[in-house]
């Protein structure tokens, strides 16, 4: 009878060890239950359980943030200890337990980190060319600097040649049957309720020769309605070869010295324009 006493105990004692599962008397103590570390940072669990004692503590993203609405960026999603999610405060495991910590986070953070090092990658890249350019650059550096002065004569050149490319304005001001042209350097006010003459006579008097583009707008304020206005141009009285121009027409036109240009303006609106601008 004894006999059988004791080792109905010893089953007893087998199945009630058997049905602690994970707890360990001997383990670490959890220092929160597993709803308490949800929805706090990865980085604050993270340390708790480390401080603990907990020895094998692994993050794990879930990239399933498209905005921070009901979850912050790096908030536990869940914590699992040996694949467990449910656990109380005080529960104990073994300190080599295996520990995931899986939070939110969002997804373009992976695309941020790709263009991160790409940059470095880029950055390193250029240092490294630079590098082994700087000798070149160096044995040049004296060809450059003889050149320099001929680049610097030519960019004055052009920017002079820039700065004498004339450009003109032709304004209709119907209400007071006048035609102003102004140009780049000069105002000449002209009487005309619908056109006006000018010569080429490179000087103050007139337009300078070359070849421009013309166009023509109508005024910003009361203007003529485009589809019932335009511009025309025309040389020397020649009316066949004229240029007709709608609003968004760009025609080129070249004017030699002695020619005479008539500008006319078809359309009832107060400061439309015609264009010309010097290629």
């Amino acid at each position: 009878m004894k006999k059988f006493i004791i080792i109905a105990l010893a089953f007893i004692t087998l199945g009630i060890a058997t049905g602690c599962g994970h707890k360990e008397e001997s383990g670490i103590e959890m220092p929160a239950s597993a709803s308490d570390l949800e929805g706090t940072n990865y980085k604050t669990v993270v340390a708790q359980l480390k401080d603990a004692g907990f020895k094998n503590v692994k993050t794990i993203r879930d990239a399933d943030l498209l905005v921070a609405l009901l979850h912050k960026d790096g908030d536990v999603e869940t914590v699992a200890v040996n694949g467990e999610t449910d656990f109380e405060k005080h529960d104990s495991f073994a300190k080599t337990a295996k520990i995931k910590v899986t939070y939110h986070t969002f997804a373009k953070k992976d695309k941020e980190e790709e263009s991160t090092s790409s940059s470095t990658e880029s950055k390193a890249s250029e240092s490294a060319s630079a590098d082994s350019s700087s000798s070149s650059t160096a044995s040049s550096s004296s060809s450059a600097a003889s050149s320099s002065s001929a680049a610097s004569t030519a960019d004055s050149s052009s920017a002079s040649a820039k700065e004498e490319k004339a450009s003109y304005v032709l304004t209709s001001r119907r209400e007071k049957g006048e035609i102003f042209l102004t140009g780049s350097t000069t105002l000449i006010g002209q009487n005309g309720a619908d056109a006006v003459a000018v010569n080429v006579t490179n000087d103050a008097s007139g337009l300078k020769a070359g070849t421009y583009t013309v166009s023509w707008r109508p005024g910003l304020l009361n203007g003529s309605d485009p589809d019932n206005a335009y511009g025309f141009v025309i040389i020397n009285d020649d009316v066949d070869n004229g240029y007709g121009l709608n609003e968004g027409d760009v025609e080129t036109i070249t004017l030699k010295l002695g020619d005479s240009v008539m500008f006319k303006f078809f359309g009832q609106g107060d400061a439309d324009r015609i264009w010309l601008d010097q290629k």
